[in-house]
């Protein structure tokens, strides 16, 4: 059973709502996963420095010592994160979006398409027509290794009544 175009149309609808929703839904789990590699990197740094600064400072003093571990929510880390993340996202959409802008040809030439030419170029043209004058100027004599084309007015003068 054929489809026709606005069953097509309403598909499409569709399909664009669940993309932009998954789009949505995307975005706070990739923040979440930059957040975490991030509270990562800082915690193993924290850990490292505090090791070295209770090594090199703290040697001969009598207060408690330094925390090793932190928190895993840190709001300013996670602000930047999320800041930074939509950054990327957003910036890259709108550089997509301007990309594809001037429409389906675009498009098609991004994925590797070719452009079909539907007149030939000048060149071809005049190699035709240098050709046709060959084969006028010396009775039909055929150029060696180039494709033919029929001379339609000897073709013509020939079978008249």
């Amino acid at each position: 059973m054929a489809m026709d175009f606005f069953e097509r149309q309403e598909m499409a609808r569709v399909n664009s709502r669940k993309i932009v929703l998954l789009f949505l839904l995307a975005l706070p789990c990739v923040i979440a996963a930059v957040y975490v590699v991030s509270v990562a990197v800082y915690a193993l740094g924290w850990a490292f420095f505090a090791f070295w600064r209770s090594v090199f400072v703290e040697i001969h003093s009598t207060s408690a010592g330094t925390a090793y571990f932190i928190s895993l929510w840190q709001p300013t880390l996670f602000l930047w994160v999320a800041g930074g993340t939509l950054a990327v996202v957003f910036g890259g959409s709108l550089y997509k979006l301007k990309q594809l802008a001037p429409g389906g040809q675009v498009v098609a030439l991004l994925l590797g398409g070719a452009r079909l030419n539907l007149h030939p170029a000048p060149r071809v043209r005049a190699e035709r027509v240098r050709r046709r004058a060959h084969r006028e100027r010396y009775g039909g004599v055929r150029d060696r290794g180039l494709p033919q084309e029929p001379d339609t007015r000897r073709t013509a003068r020939r079978h008249r009544p």
